[in-house]
């Protein structure tokens, strides 16, 4: 199961841990089974704000 789970999200080309913290500027990818999601960091979010004021779907 842990295998499945590791390398599924990078920021910049590179794997990263849930851990990271996002900057703005950087393209996060979502790997999930046959699907890639892509997103750019516009802002970082001071409050709850709407998704897409805050990111940018690639």
């Amino acid at each position: 199961m842990m295998q499945q789970i590791i390398g599924r999200i990078s920021v910049n080309g590179k794997v990263v841990k849930a851990s990271y913290e996002v900057k703005v500027g950087d393209i996060v990818e979502i790997k999930f089974g046959d699907k890639v999601s892509k997103f750019e960091i516009l802002q970082i979010p001071t409050s709850q704000k709407i998704v897409g004021e805050v990111i940018k779907v690639l």
